[in-house]
């Protein structure tokens, strides 16, 4: 989004957010800054429903342009995909003065949604959700509606294809520097001169006869081989460029002789290290080191991609993409080794506590034990000083009878004492003042940059269940 404000460089643009219901970010505005410093707020996390509300985005854009006076305006749709449903909606309820373009944002094939804890997002029948970008229905709709359609890509030119009233160019986005292919201009009419002579062969009698079988010859229908007369009269270079615009990628790399083209269509179809084989044909072209690099980045041999994009750059120091790639695969590469190195850390950790929890158990098993023999010899010290005791009591028990009474007597003038010294005994009580802790209770509040856009949107869901439920009971 940020790419997108800056390539507009004037006219005034609005950014909405929408997931179960559609939710006016920043209104319309000629200043990119005042949107651009609200996007690190946006996450799924603040929408007050899930969702995916399509038609209410529209609906609340078209909003924004009337209340401002615009007549007719651009739409720029970010989506994972459509169901045919909203599809539908979408271009029933688009003003035909008003333009819509969309930008696809996944992969190429189906995978599962994550939540934001990593969670796999289910359906209400516990099924896991997988969502795909629908291109083909996607790019119907945005031509239809006098729009664009791109693939999201790592470069501006889907920026490019979306910002342009010019779009006419390939509708998926190259991830190789593919060598521009030949335009052909077509000049099969001189070959008429050439059959003339032919021609005149068919008037002897006989030969006639021979025409049905030639016009009448069927065609393959089949829309990804190539008819009879492609074959007769293209090369093999020629059909296979034909097999490759029709998305063929297999049939149109074992069609190319050109051993380059070849491996874009193996890399198009998904098969790098195929792709890499035959680019190892071609050493001292620029072009052909890049796409290596490419294929060899795509199967994870990142310090081979790295060495490839190093002698692209030596080569043609200039090349941008080649110095773009690399930078991403080194940063790559930085974050596999930290990955490695924070598994062999976590193994040393783990090695070590073990190591410790193991001599903590020792520790305590030895100071067990000596707690038992400490605790035998206690047992034996008191039955030596009870048989001491024993002893001493006998020898006693003619002198407690004598003090018998002198020790009645000091008990109860003891006590007396006792009862005097608790009446007159106070207790002081220390009062401290209380510590002021405003301070400390105003750091413990988190600083939430999304919490005025997550009331924002909540207190809006509010207002339109409100009106809705209003206009329910009136009916």
């Amino acid at each position: 989004i940020i790419d997108i404000l800056n390539k507009q460089e004037d006219g005034q643009m609005a950014l909405i957010a929408y997931a179960g219901d559609a939710h006016t970010v920043s209104p319309l505005t000629d200043d990119p800054k005042s949107i651009e410093v609200l996007l690190p707020a946006l996450s799924p996390d603040i929408m007050p429903s899930s969702g995916s509300n399509i038609e209410a985005a529209i609906t609340l854009a078209q909003t924004l342009l009337k209340d401002a006076g615009i007549s007719s305006g651009e739409i720029l749709v970010l989506t994972d995909g459509m169901t045919t449903d909203a599809i539908r909606n979408v271009k029933r309820i688009v003003n035909s003065t008003n333009r819509l373009s969309i930008l696809g944002v996944g992969g190429s094939e189906a995978s599962p949604v994550k939540s934001s804890d990593g969670r796999l997002l289910r359906d209400n029948n516990g099924n896991i959700i997988l969502a795909e970008v629908n291109r083909n229905e996607l790019r119907e709709l945005a031509n239809s509606l006098n729009g664009n359609y791109s693939d999201l890509t790592s470069s501006d030119l889907d920026i490019n294809r979306l910002l342009t009233d010019n779009f006419n160019s390939d509708d998926s986005a190259q991830a190789l520097d593919d060598d521009s292919f030949d335009a052909w201009q077509d000049l099969a009419h001189w070959l008429a001169l050439l059959i003339l002579p032919l021609a005149l062969l068919c008037f002897r009698k006989g030969v006639i006869y021979l025409i049905p079988i030639i016009i009448f010859m069927p065609l393959d229908s089949n829309a990804q081989e190539l008819s009879l007369l492609d074959k007769i009269f293209k090369n093999k270079d020629q059909q296979a460029y034909e097999l490759y615009q029709q998305e063929d990628y297999e049939g149109a790399a074992k069609t190319f002789e050109n051993p380059n083209w070849s491996a874009i269509s193996k890399y198009k179809n998904g098969e790098f290290n195929q792709a890499t084989t035959l680019l190892d044909q071609d050493t001292n072209s620029a072009s052909s080191l890049y796409n290596k690099g490419n294929a060899l980045a795509m199967s994870g041999k990142l310090e081979e991609a790295i060495e490839a994009y190093d002698q692209t750059i030596k080569i043609n120091p200039d090349h941008e993409d080649a110095l773009h790639n690399k930078k991403i695969v080194e940063e790559l590469l930085k974050q596999q080794q930290n990955n490695q190195q924070q598994q062999s850390d976590q193994q040393q950790s783990d090695q070590q506590q073990s190591d410790q929890q193991q001599s903590d158990q020792q520790q305590a098993e030895q100071q067990q034990a000596e707690q038992q023999q400490a605790e035998q010899e206690q047992a034996e010290q008191e039955q030596a000083e009870q048989e001491q005791a024993e002893q001493q009591q006998a020898e006693q028990e003619q002198a407690e009878q004598q003090q018998a009474e002198q020790q009645q007597a000091e008990a109860d003038s003891d006590k007396e004492n006792e009862d005097e010294s608790d009446s007159t005994a106070l207790v002081e009580s220390d009062k401290t003042p209380l510590k002021d802790s405003s301070e400390q209770w105003l750091r413990t509040i988190q600083d939430d940059p999304s919490f005025f856009l997550r009331r924002k949107f909540e207190h809006q869901s509010q207002q339109r269940q409100d009106t809705n439920r209003s206009q329910q009971n009136r009916y």
